[in-house]
């Protein structure tokens, strides 16, 4: 991996974990800010927990034995502890992970599945609490209660295999003697997440760590494209859960609608609205009950509508698609953020309408029949 500071190239510091050293570069950039007598913008993008999997040793050990049950334990466990919370969940018996079963997997398999989650684990707190030293830096300078703070992941968790994780690297032209020394490190389970060795989690943990959605990355369930987020700062109500449909299209809109800057009125499909009415409690949505947001993703797409009527679609072409179906699927998120009911034969109505909109929004982007099938 490259780096540039500045407009120039810089190196990474052999033996610095990542999450650290991002964490010190913006401390010093609010020390920087604070020399200086107006707003600032600073956006720090974590590489935790993505693959390769990799954290402190220290911070792995507070792990060890969590998930020694598997994965269909902890995603049950999830939706029952988010439902306690008060959380939109189903709480049925019928677990959402699908694939092998963890009591028919081998003593050395589970092994080394149960450490991959742990590490993964330990890479979320490691995040955790450097995100933890931002808030610590803008409390000393006094500037935290002045602070707007937008947290959130860009997409589900990755389900990615090692053999998908090596062709990605084969294909972007990665040096063949690196290639063949990836995953060698992992030879045994206590191995996975020291800084020479390159491990994945897999789908059946990037299911349970979706809970309660279905699927994961990739997919344009809620699982690939329901992401979890923090807002808090000045006129932000506090302690509120929300169920709007928001986008991270919304962001830049409701950046200049906090600090006082026209934004350009937008009522096309998909376009960004401010999320300010929500945050300020002014209002329980941003959108009206028609609009819609779209996406369209390596052979998959969604519609959904700020109602709670959503349709997604995977074409026959897409990876991955025995987990997914080749076909339209409606779900109604007011009452299944889960996934769980396909109700395309019940209301034929909502889903020749919802497709209707899918079709006139890929037509004015751009989108290819050829990719996204019919």
């Amino acid at each position: 991996t490259t780096f540039s500071h500045d407009g120039e190239w810089a190196a990474f510091p052999i033996g610095s974990y990542s999450a650290d050293e991002f964490t010190n570069r913006m401390i010093g950039f609010l020390r920087d800010a604070e020399t200086q007598d107006r707003p600032f913008f600073a956006y720090l993008a974590f590489t935790q927990p993505h693959w390769p999997l990799q954290a402190h040793a220290a911070v792995t050990a507070r792990y060890r034995s969590r998930y020694d049950d598997g994965p269909h334990e902890l995603e049950r466990d999830r939706r029952e502890r988010m439902a306690a919370l008060g959380f939109r969940v189903d709480t049925g018996d019928a677990a959402l992970v699908e694939g092998e079963e963890w009591g028919s997997l081998t003593e050395s398999m589970r092994q080394q599945a149960a450490r991959e989650m742990e590490v993964y684990a330990a890479m979320v707190e490691e995040m955790d609490r450097n995100v933890g030293r931002v808030i610590a830096e803008l409390r000393r300078t006094g500037d935290l209660e002045n602070t707007v703070i937008i947290f959130m992941s860009d997409n589900g968790a990755s389900g990615s295999s090692f053999a998908e994780v090596y062709s990605i690297y084969a294909n972007l032209g990665a040096d063949p003697a690196v290639l063949a020394t990836l995953g060698s490190a992992n030879a045994t389970p206590s191995a996975i997440g020291a800084p020479d060795s390159f491990a994945v989690y897999g789908s059946q943990w990037a299911q349970a760590s979706m809970a309660p959605f279905r699927l994961y990355k990739g997919f344009t369930n809620e699982g690939g494209i329901r992401s979890a987020a923090f807002v808090r700062g000045p006129g932000i109500q506090r302690g509120g859960i929300s169920n709007s449909l928001l986008t991270v299209r919304d962001i830049y809109p409701t950046l200049l609608d906090l600090a006082g800057i026209a934004y350009p009125a937008d009522n096309s499909d998909g376009a960004g609205r401010s999320w300010e009415p929500l945050l300020s409690g002014s209002s329980r949505d941003i959108r009206d009950a028609d609009d819609i947001v779209a996406i369209g993703f390596n052979g998959r797409r969604m519609i959904a509508r700020a109602d709670g009527w959503k349709a997604v679609y995977s074409a026959p072409t897409a990876r991955g698609l025995e987990r997914g179906v080749a076909e339209w699927q409606l779900y109604d998120l007011t009452t299944d953020p889960s996934e769980r009911r396909n109700l395309a034969q019940a209301r034929p109505d909502i889903l020749q309408a919802l497709v209707a909109r899918w079709a006139a929004y890929a037509e004015a982007n751009n989108i290819r029949a050829d990719i996204f099938g019919s």
